[in-house]
């Protein structure tokens, strides 16, 4: 998505990567096999991508997201952007699972010696059918209905939304752990397979198809989840638990669930499957979907209810009179189609794939279109696949009003965007009314709003900063009147709203310092910030020799001080010039350490980059209260890590989306 609009008016930036060229590294080339074993995929097929999938977010850069991509010579592979993701130099293929595979397997990548052997071919013949991937699935993110917490105080963390299923020809399904490359970026992504087990019941033959992974949930100290697949037309689900987030593969535990209660009455199924809430949503053979009630894990198995119908007819008499947008899109690119080719409305589409945005507001459909009366001639590198994006509702404020949205608990920030790209595209409504009333949705869902504890839990104080400061009312306007003010380029206006966010962060700074938490060198710096600054606004006048005597913060190139000019940027007397972190106001003097907003580009600390915020202190609680005063105000170029309790640590945790306007961040 861009931040302007295209020529054709749309705010939609298409990037096109060749996902289908491996280096001979990435994945060697094997010999053919002999015919039973024949892959028409690896040996014949141009490598087309066959399947992608989104990961949650929180595991890329930025807190953005991996996207997996399965390609017909039955390779997965992992890719992330790194930068603008409207560049296309910003997309790069990380890994191959395949070659993952090969390694928990034990499998050598060298081709033996008595390779033409029957023993040698037959051996080489099953290792190559084991790495083939048939399916996979990404965890879903952790359910924070059950009042787990989502706040990250380490850049290192191992969560559930790390994990990936894959199903292989040979019979396997396997669980895989992804470990991100920070703290240790040389060595990149890397990839451990941390549990394996059979599809098949008792040893039956075949792979599982369509995986899904429905949400985890803790039971009995343990977490847990549910994987559902396809195996032979039958549908399967096996528990997954663990007790540790370690990276022991010892630690998760499969348990297989009996066909009670779990069957279906349509016979052999082909899919695709996908839970929603405590349902099942599978299709069978004759073009049938069928909706099957799952029980959750925690109750005894009941009676399985079911409900079919054909996805060619209507489900009922007031939903088959409307058409969907989706299929009004289709129909649209049909007619398109057919006046370019003179065909007179003999049009057939094939409809490869349609899913919703995570918000529930955009339906986005995958077809390739067809002569119906006509053998039509195919050049591959000319054939279209078209995606349709297509709204489901005009309102633009579908995004809040979503029970989907809210399933999640999805906290307001991430939807600022949704709401700031929507409003370009109704510019009719007025900005006061229209944050007014972006507000009064928020407080239907906003979280309770907790006083600081004794305990000062560094978790539960970033929960209660994040409440405050994306929940509470007046904050919570001025930064919807910062999106409204920014679309109308009126910067007056959006000056004095970021006064009032900033009165909110130097009140919860405020709030945490009055705790005499632990802190790092980091978190004495910003501290020093924020008293200047404070003191620089109840002034109302720039009082040189107060302040001066408090601001440490000095320029890395001349050493010259860099005093409290503005909130964005700092300058030293020198007249070098760097911008400053929204939140701990510290200036950013190298340009990799920071991520920016991806609305109003504003600057922040990334604590993937920065030595300090990449290591991780795990202190008791009387070092948090115990710690030498030496140590919290040591030099700040030692690279001591930041403790757990800093300051700093807190502010950007609880601070995941931009504190101004709400967007998600980017390069």
């Amino acid at each position: 998505m861009s931040r302007e609009a295209a020529s054709d008016g749309s705010h939609w930036t298409s990037i096109v990567f060749e996902a289908n060229a491996f280096t001979a590294n990435e994945l060697p080339r094997q010999a053919p096999l002999s015919f039973p074993s024949f892959s028409l995929g690896e040996e014949i097929s141009t490598w087309q991508v066959q399947r992608v999938k989104w990961s949650s977010p929180g595991i890329a850069r930025y807190g953005g997201c991996l996207l997996a991509v399965l390609t017909s010579n039955h390779a997965l592979s992992l890719w992330e952007c790194e930068g603008k993701p409207d560049l296309l130099r910003s997309w790069k293929r990380k890994i191959v699972f395949n070659d993952f595979l090969r390694k928990h397997y034990g499998y050598s990548r060298a081709i033996p010696e008595d390779s033409d052997s029957e023993a040698s071919a037959r051996q080489r013949c099953a290792q190559q059918i084991s790495l083939r991937i048939k399916s996979f699935c990404w965890s879903p993110h952790q359910d924070q209905s059950q009042g787990d917490s989502h706040i990250v105080l380490s850049s290192v963390a191992h969560t559930e939304t790390h994990l990936l299923a894959v199903s292989t020809e040979g019979g396997d399904i396997c669980i895989l752990r992804l470990t991100s490359p920070v703290g240790q970026p040389e060595e990149g992504w890397s990839s451990k397979v941390v549990c394996t087990f059979e599809a098949g019941p008792d040893g039956a033959a075949g792979e599982g198809e369509e995986l899904t992974w429905r949400g985890w949930n803790s039971h009995e100290s343990c977490r847990q989840s549910t994987l559902s697949y396809i195996h032979n037309g039958n549908l399967h689900h096996v528990v997954i638990r663990y007790t540790d987030a370690g990276e022991n593969a010892s630690d998760f535990k499969v348990q297989r669930l009996t066909a009670q209660g779990f069957g279906t009455s349509t016979g052999s199924l082909r899919g695709p499957l996908r839970y929603l809430g405590n349902h099942m949503l599978l299709t069978s053979p004759f073009d049938c979907m069928t909706i099957t009630s799952i029980p959750t894990l925690d109750q005894p198995p009941g009676v399985v209810q079911e409900s079919r119908y054909d996805l060619g007819e209507r489900w009922d008499p007031v939903s088959g009179a409307v058409m969907p947008p989706w299929k009004q899109a289709i129909a649209e690119s049909k007619a398109t189609f057919s006046a370019e080719h003179n065909l007179d409305g003999h049009v057939q589409e094939r409809t490869w794939g349609i899913a919703a945005s995570p918000s529930g507001d955009c339906i986005a459909t995958c077809i390739t279109l067809h002569p119906s009366d006509a053998v039509a001639n195919i050049v591959p590198h000319v054939q279209k696949c078209l995606l349709l994006l297509s709204p489901c509702d005009s309102n633009i404020f579908y995004a809040l009003q979503n029970p989907t949205a809210q399933e999640g608990k999805l906290f307001c920030p991430p939807i600022a965007e949704d709401l700031y790209f929507n409003r370009l595209q109704h510019p009719d409504n007025k900005p006061k009314q229209w944050a007014d009333s972006c507000v009064s949705l928020i407080r239907s869902f906003a979280p309770i709003s907790k006083d600081f504890s004794d305990g000062n839990d560094p978790v539960l104080l970033a929960e209660s900063v994040r409440t405050k400061l994306y929940f509470e009312t007046k904050i919570a306007r001025a930064r919807f009147e910062v999106l409204a003010a920014m679309f109308k380029k009126d910067r007056r206006s959006i000056s004095e709203k970021h006064h009032v966010i900033l009165q909110g962060l130097m009140g919860q700074v405020s709030a945490l310092a009055s705790l005499n938490l632990h802190q790092g060198a980091l978190g004495t710096r910003m501290a020093q910030c924020y008293a200047v600054l404070s003191d620089k606004l109840h002034a109302g006048e720039t009082d040189e020799a107060a302040s001066s005597a408090r601001n440490q913060e000095v320029c890395t190139i001349c050493g010259q001080e860099i005093p409290m000019e503005s909130i964005k940027w700092g300058r030293c007397s020198g007249g070098h010039q760097f911008p400053r972190c929204a939140v701990t106001m510290l200036p950013i003097s190298d340009p990799k350490s920071s991520k920016s907003c991806r609305i109003c580009a504003t600057r922040y600390l990334d604590t993937t980059q920065v030595p300090e915020l990449q290591l991780d202190t795990y202190q008791s609680d009387s070092q948090a209260h115990g710690g030498d005063s030496a140590e919290a105000t040591c030099d700040k170029s030692s690279g001591a890590p930041e403790p757990r309790s800093s300051l700093v640590r807190i502010m950007l945790a609880a601070c995941d989306t931009c504190v101004l306007c709400g967007g998600r961040f980017g390069a």
